[in-house]
Protein backbone atom coordinates (compact mmCIF):
# COMPACT_ATOMS: atom_id res chain seq x y z
CA UNK A 1 0.00 0.00 0.00
CA UNK A 2 1.12 3.47 -1.01
CA UNK A 3 0.83 6.12 1.57
CA UNK A 4 0.56 8.73 -0.80
CA UNK A 5 -2.96 10.65 -1.08
CA UNK A 6 -3.87 13.34 -3.74
CA UNK A 7 -4.40 16.70 -1.48
CA UNK A 8 -6.40 17.50 -3.17
CA UNK A 9 -9.59 15.81 -5.35
CA UNK A 10 -9.86 16.21 -8.59
CA UNK A 11 -13.06 17.62 -10.14
CA UNK A 12 -15.26 15.70 -12.29
CA UNK A 13 -14.64 16.95 -16.08
CA UNK A 14 -17.69 18.11 -18.27
CA UNK A 15 -18.63 15.87 -20.88
CA UNK A 16 -18.78 17.65 -24.30
CA UNK A 17 -22.41 18.22 -25.38
CA UNK A 18 -22.01 18.09 -28.99
CA UNK A 19 -25.61 19.06 -29.65
CA UNK A 20 -26.55 21.07 -26.73
CA UNK A 21 -30.25 21.76 -25.84
CA UNK A 22 -31.69 24.47 -27.19
CA UNK A 23 -32.48 27.36 -24.96
CA UNK A 24 -36.47 27.99 -26.65
CA UNK A 25 -37.33 24.40 -28.09
CA UNK A 26 -41.04 25.70 -29.11
CA UNK A 27 -39.90 28.22 -31.20
CA UNK A 28 -36.94 25.47 -33.06
CA UNK A 29 -39.97 22.89 -33.22
CA UNK A 30 -42.22 25.66 -34.74
CA UNK A 31 -39.99 27.07 -37.50
CA UNK A 32 -39.39 23.37 -38.65
CA UNK A 33 -43.07 22.64 -38.37
CA UNK A 34 -43.57 25.38 -40.30
CA UNK A 35 -40.82 24.87 -43.38
CA UNK A 36 -42.42 21.29 -43.40
CA UNK A 37 -45.76 22.53 -44.28
CA UNK A 38 -44.16 24.70 -46.64
CA UNK A 39 -42.67 22.24 -48.44
CA UNK A 40 -45.25 20.01 -48.90
CA UNK A 41 -47.57 22.79 -50.22
CA UNK A 42 -45.18 23.06 -52.99
CA UNK A 43 -44.95 19.67 -53.37
CA UNK A 44 -49.06 19.30 -53.51
CA UNK A 45 -49.33 22.48 -55.97
CA UNK A 46 -46.66 21.09 -58.56
CA UNK A 47 -48.13 17.78 -58.48
CA UNK A 48 -52.01 19.64 -58.96
CA UNK A 49 -50.16 21.77 -61.59
CA UNK A 50 -48.40 19.15 -63.49
CA UNK A 51 -52.00 16.75 -63.25
CA UNK A 52 -54.25 19.09 -64.77
CA UNK A 53 -52.44 21.12 -67.87
CA UNK A 54 -54.03 24.00 -68.71
CA UNK A 55 -57.04 23.34 -71.68
CA UNK A 56 -55.17 24.64 -75.08
CA UNK A 57 -58.58 26.25 -77.35
CA UNK A 58 -57.17 24.99 -80.53
CA UNK A 59 -58.86 21.67 -78.84
CA UNK A 60 -62.68 23.32 -78.62
CA UNK A 61 -65.13 22.00 -81.14
CA UNK A 62 -66.24 26.04 -82.79
CA UNK A 63 -69.35 24.70 -82.45
CA UNK A 64 -69.47 23.97 -79.04
CA UNK A 65 -68.09 27.34 -77.38
CA UNK A 66 -70.12 28.56 -74.96
CA UNK A 67 -71.42 31.49 -76.38
CA UNK A 68 -71.17 33.26 -72.57
CA UNK A 69 -67.45 32.89 -72.73
CA UNK A 70 -65.65 36.72 -73.10
CA UNK A 71 -64.85 37.15 -76.75
CA UNK A 72 -61.69 39.91 -77.34
CA UNK A 73 -62.54 42.37 -80.09
CA UNK A 74 -60.43 44.52 -82.23
CA UNK A 75 -62.73 47.37 -83.57
CA UNK A 76 -60.86 49.49 -86.47
CA UNK A 77 -62.62 52.83 -88.16
CA UNK A 78 -62.92 51.73 -91.90
CA UNK A 79 -65.15 54.70 -93.03
CA UNK A 80 -63.48 57.92 -91.88
CA UNK A 81 -66.64 58.76 -89.72
CA UNK A 82 -64.88 60.03 -86.43
CA UNK A 83 -66.13 58.12 -82.97
CA UNK A 84 -67.91 56.14 -85.05
CA UNK A 85 -65.85 53.25 -83.24
CA UNK A 86 -66.37 55.07 -79.63
CA UNK A 87 -70.32 54.37 -80.25
CA UNK A 88 -69.82 50.84 -81.49
CA UNK A 89 -67.61 50.04 -78.82
CA UNK A 90 -70.47 50.80 -76.41
CA UNK A 91 -73.01 48.66 -77.86
CA UNK A 92 -70.70 45.80 -77.83
CA UNK A 93 -69.70 46.37 -74.93
CA UNK A 94 -73.79 46.20 -73.56
CA UNK A 95 -73.53 42.91 -75.71
CA UNK A 96 -71.04 41.42 -73.16
CA UNK A 97 -67.76 41.53 -75.58
CA UNK A 98 -64.93 42.43 -74.12
CA UNK A 99 -62.96 45.32 -76.43
CA UNK A 100 -59.63 45.64 -75.89
CA UNK A 101 -58.47 47.81 -78.77
CA UNK A 102 -59.29 50.32 -81.12
CA UNK A 103 -57.92 52.34 -83.80
CA UNK A 104 -57.81 53.35 -87.90
CA UNK A 105 -58.48 50.60 -90.49
CA UNK A 106 -55.46 50.76 -92.80
CA UNK A 107 -57.50 53.00 -95.34
CA UNK A 108 -61.28 54.65 -94.96
CA UNK A 109 -62.22 52.83 -97.93
CA UNK A 110 -64.51 49.65 -96.29
CA UNK A 111 -67.46 50.07 -98.43
CA UNK A 112 -68.48 46.79 -96.28
CA UNK A 113 -68.11 45.82 -92.50
CA UNK A 114 -66.28 42.76 -91.84
CA UNK A 115 -65.48 40.62 -89.46
CA UNK A 116 -61.77 39.02 -89.07
CA UNK A 117 -61.37 35.54 -87.16
CA UNK A 118 -57.75 35.88 -86.00
CA UNK A 119 -57.52 32.61 -83.59
CA UNK A 120 -60.23 30.18 -85.63
CA UNK A 121 -63.23 30.62 -83.47
CA UNK A 122 -65.72 30.31 -86.31
CA UNK A 123 -68.48 30.48 -83.68
CA UNK A 124 -67.41 33.28 -81.78
CA UNK A 125 -66.50 35.39 -85.31
CA UNK A 126 -70.81 34.22 -86.17
CA UNK A 127 -71.66 35.45 -83.11
CA UNK A 128 -70.30 39.34 -83.01
CA UNK A 129 -71.50 38.94 -86.91
CA UNK A 130 -75.25 38.04 -85.73
CA UNK A 131 -75.10 41.08 -82.86
CA UNK A 132 -74.08 43.73 -85.19
CA UNK A 133 -76.16 42.05 -88.23
CA UNK A 134 -73.46 41.51 -90.51
CA UNK A 135 -73.88 38.79 -93.00
CA UNK A 136 -71.80 35.58 -92.87
CA UNK A 137 -70.48 36.19 -95.95
CA UNK A 138 -68.72 39.05 -94.50
CA UNK A 139 -66.94 36.63 -91.91
CA UNK A 140 -63.57 36.10 -92.64
CA UNK A 141 -60.87 33.68 -91.55
CA UNK A 142 -57.62 35.34 -91.04
CA UNK A 143 -55.81 33.97 -88.44
CA UNK A 144 -53.12 35.39 -87.01
CA UNK A 145 -51.65 35.71 -83.56
CA UNK A 146 -49.81 38.39 -83.44
CA UNK A 147 -53.08 40.52 -82.48
CA UNK A 148 -54.16 40.52 -78.97
CA UNK A 149 -58.07 40.30 -79.53
CA UNK A 150 -59.53 37.09 -80.92
CA UNK A 151 -61.75 38.95 -83.17
CA UNK A 152 -61.16 42.07 -85.50
CA UNK A 153 -64.41 44.31 -86.52
CA UNK A 154 -63.39 46.38 -89.14
CA UNK A 155 -66.82 49.20 -89.40
CA UNK A 156 -67.21 50.00 -93.15
CA UNK A 157 -69.01 52.62 -95.28
CA UNK A 158 -72.55 50.48 -94.55
CA UNK A 159 -72.00 51.09 -90.77
CA UNK A 160 -75.89 52.73 -90.54
CA UNK A 161 -76.63 49.54 -91.26
CA UNK A 162 -75.35 47.87 -88.24
CA UNK A 163 -77.55 47.04 -85.48
CA UNK A 164 -76.81 49.64 -83.06
CA UNK A 165 -77.47 51.93 -86.05
CA UNK A 166 -80.70 50.61 -87.31
CA UNK A 167 -82.29 50.49 -83.60
CA UNK A 168 -81.96 54.30 -82.84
Amino acid sequence: MSDYQDPQPQPELPKPDFFPEPKKPWIVNATLGLAILLCLFFVVSLIIRFSNPPSDPSRLDPEKIDPKLVIQVQVLNGNGVPKITDQIISYLRQQGFDVVEKGNYSSFNAEHSVVLDRVGDKAAANKLAEVLGIIPARVLSQISYEYYADLTLVIGKDFKNLTPFSKK
